[in-house]
């Protein structure tokens, strides 16, 4: 799991530390950095996978305003309980003075604090896994040096990290944004907004034990729910719910935009929970328990503590909702910026006078 995210000089979080457990909240005003954790997330992982490079996810503009530092440092850890294992990622990007460029000025691996891969100089040096130097080459400055480097059978831990970076979905669902249709074989992952639900849907639907067990979720929750369906058009594939009504003799199917925002949020929820309950993922949820009912947030919740108990899926969640805030206040951060500066982070204190912790912030009697 990611058990610690370190960043330096990225707007708000400045020598930013955050450690996290199976179930991790972050709580906090509007402002106070909890999504700039998760944009940061979401940039790492887009260049550790070559999917842009370093100008083009990390710009001069996204430095602190505050301060006069051109290099910008960001660190995850990840803990495999399998091995016993402590993976850190490092990254230090440069920028120029001018603000028109920027480069990799550092990208480097270690497991147990031995290295196991290292750009630095425009140069990538290689290590087998007991750590002993293998090739070593010169590379495009602006990229990541991880992406190129496929697995090999003296590498199947640099693999394995690789493989954990990608397992992380980072998104805050915005209903309205999720499209009725997909093209192609599908998505690996969801996007930002969850705007491509159907073809990553498409993806994930291929194991059927994940969409019998979503569909008999979503009859628990989403009123006269059957079933759902891909329906061919053209080069493209709708998704179809199909809804039983009493007194109706046929099922009545929708394509997704005309369901609900808020049943198209239900069906999202579930449909995360299901993916990393089959696969083990880490789910970056930016708030969740949006637009869907008062009666609807804690089952969704509960399901989603329950497997995050059980199993070795990971659960980092940005919320605003009492019900929420109450639930896992012994799991929560609080985010703070002390005069509009650089986020830090605070414990909840126990509550005060039989109050409610949602109580309290909302008196704003916190931190």
């Amino acid at each position: 799991m990611l058990s610690r995210i370190y960043v330096d000089n990225y707007k708000c979080l400045v020598n930013f530390e955050l450690n996290l457990d199976k179930l991790t909240v972050l709580l906090g005003e509007n402002g106070s950095g909890k999504s700039t954790v998760f944009e940061v997330l979401r940039k790492l992982q887009q260049f550790i996978g070559g999917e842009a490079k370093s100008n083009q996810l990390f710009s001069f503009s996204d430095r602190c305003r505050w301060q006069n530092v051109l290099a910008q440092t960001f660190e995850l850890d990840f803990t495999m309980p399998e091995d016993g294992g402590v993976y850190r990622y490092v990254l230090v990007v440069e920028h120029a003075k001018e603000g028109d460029k920027s480069q990799v000025k550092e990208e480097k691996l270690f497991l147990n604090n031995q290295p196991l891969f290292a750009f630095e100089h425009g140069e990538i040096q290689l290590y087998d896994d007991a750590s002993r130097p293998g090739p070593k080459f010169p590379f495009d400055w602006a990229q990541s040096g991880l992406a190129p480097v496929y697995s090999r059978p003296d590498n199947t831990r640099l693999t394995q990290f690789k493989e954990q970076v990608f397992k992380m979905i980072v998104t805050q669902i915005i209903p309205p944004m999720m499209l009725p249709d997909s093209s192609g074989r599908g998505d690996l992952l969801p996007a930002k907004n969850l705007e491509n639900y159907v073809g990553w849907y498409r993806m994930v639907s291929q194991d059927q034990g994940l969409t019998n067990r979503l569909s008999q979720s979503l009859k628990q929750v989403l009123d006269n729910f059957d079933s759902f369906r891909f329906v061919p058009y053209g080069a493209k594939f709708l998704l179809e719910a199909k809804f039983t009504y009493d007194g109706v003799k046929n099922s009545i199917s929708y394509q997704l935009h005309e369901l609900s925002d808020g049943q198209k949020m239900l069906i999202a929820l579930y449909a995360l929970l299901e993916t990393a309950r089959s696969e083990y993922y880490m789910m970056c949820l930016d708030e969740p328990d949006n637009v869907i009912s008062l009666s609807e947030v804690q089952p969704w919740l509960n399901a989603m503590y329950d497997l995050a108990s059980d199993n070795r899926s990971q659960f980092l969640l940005i919320s605003h909702h009492p019900e929420a805030i109450d639930l896992f206040s012994s799991h929560a951060r609080w985010l703070e910026r002390p005069n509009g500066l650089a986020t830090r982070i605070s414990p909840l204190p126990e509550s005060e006078d039989e109050l409610r912790i949602s109580e309290m912030i909302a008196r704003r009697w916190l931190p």
